[in-house]
């Protein structure tokens, strides 16, 4: 489940930076005089810590308002193959990805040493771990409401004709607003744009979520379009609705490569009775559906994110999960782009390539 291509969020995944003097738009730059210090003062706590960088807890001098804050090392960033084009072009994408269920990025700083980032502070923590807290006493409208909120995230970024690739719950957090918890997408390393008519070709992610058209690369499939997220998504919900379990891991927490290349979803609980059919299934009708139309195998017949989105939402509605934090405003239809899985990559490498499919 951990195994993927570039570390996660909590080993420090490659983060945006540049460099602002001040508060708003992040803005490209070299070193300059200002110091972090001068704006926050960083607290003798520590939220994280991985391979080249720490987490720190600080305060707004001027308004009080409290900010995660990154201490990137710059020397051990080439160990991880980081470049500055990477983080160049990630700070740019946050940048423009402004929306209630992504985490923002207020300001950064830089010396000689080391990159600061100055991050929305998220004081619910991982959600990862809030599913496995929770467990089995999550309710369908308490799943529903979360999956959308998940969804709202991606749907957003795939109207921007990007394309997240590593969509999990390790990379979503937990905000407290005034009006109550939100999820935000803490971490867009490996997101990229998927231009329309083209097909992404690089193979990243963690495995255990990634679709099928990714993992038939390079031999079965030509690549894979959006909807990877959808297909990610979609484990996601399945394991908010089965206690935090994985559809694709076997009982030594392998992952089991055939089941997933299959899509065929098990929601009968564990436990003698679940196996031998007698126990209920957990959840509706309706969203046992949902859930098995976004892990669908063939990415044309999967469900685009907004559909999925749209899905979930009717959901929520109908089983009294918590209206006033869902949104009501439909999203504009997505462009229906899927990758297509089944035809040989000639040019293995490239970033992307036109598809006759998706022309």
């Amino acid at each position: 489940l951990k195994q993927r291509c570039s570390a996660s969020f909590r080993n420090f995944h490659y983060l945006p930076i540049a460099r602002c003097g001040s508060a708003g738009q992040p803005r490209m730059g070299n070193v300059g005089a200002a110091s972090i210090t001068d704006t926050y003062h960083l607290q003798k706590v520590k939220l994280g810590e991985g391979s080249f960088g720490v987490v720190w807890r600080g305060v707004h001098r001027q308004t009080g308002e409290i900010v995660a804050v990154k201490q990137l090392s710059k020397a051990g960033m080439p160990a991880r193959g980081v470049r500055r084009a990477d983080v160049d072009r990630e700070i740019k994408m946050v940048a423009s990805l402004a929306h209630e269920n992504i985490i923002r990025l207020y300001q950064t700083f830089e010396d000689s040493d080391y990159i600061y980032m100055a991050l929305e502070y998220c004081e619910g923590g991982d959600f990862g771990d809030k599913v496995l807290e929770r467990g089995l006493h999550i309710q369908e409208p308490e799943m529903s409401f979360w999956v959308h909120e998940m969804l709202s995230a991606i749907t957003f970024m795939h109207m921007q004709r990007i394309c997240h690739r590593d969509i999990k719950p390790d990379n979503f957090l937990v905000a407290q607003t005034a009006e109550g918890s939100k999820l935000k997408l803490a971490d867009l390393g490996l997101a990229c744009q998927c231009p329309s008519g083209r097909l992404l070709v690089d193979k990243c992610g963690t495995p255990a979520f990634m679709a099928p058209e990714q993992h038939d690369m390079p031999s079965r499939s030509r690549g894979y379009g959006l909807r990877v997220d959808v297909w990610a998504a979609g484990v996601c919900m399945y394991m908010l609705m089965l206690g935090g379990r994985h559809p694709f891991l076997n009982s030594r927490g392998q992952l089991d490569q055939r089941s997933l290349m299959s899509g065929r979803l098990d929601f009968r609980p564990c436990g003698l009775l679940g196996s031998l059919g007698i126990a209920a299934q957990r959840m509706s009708e309706d969203a046992r559906s949902a859930c098995q139309a976004m892990v669908c195998v063939g990415p044309k017949q999967r469900l685009k994110a907004d559909d999925a989105c749209a899905r979930v939402h009717g959901l929520g509605l109908s089983r009294g999960s918590r209206k006033s934090t869902l949104t009501s405003a439909s999203p504009s239809p997505l462009p229906d782009d899927a990758g297509s899985p089944g035809a040989h990559l000639p040019f293995p490498g490239l970033p992307s390539r036109p598809s006759k499919e998706d022309a």
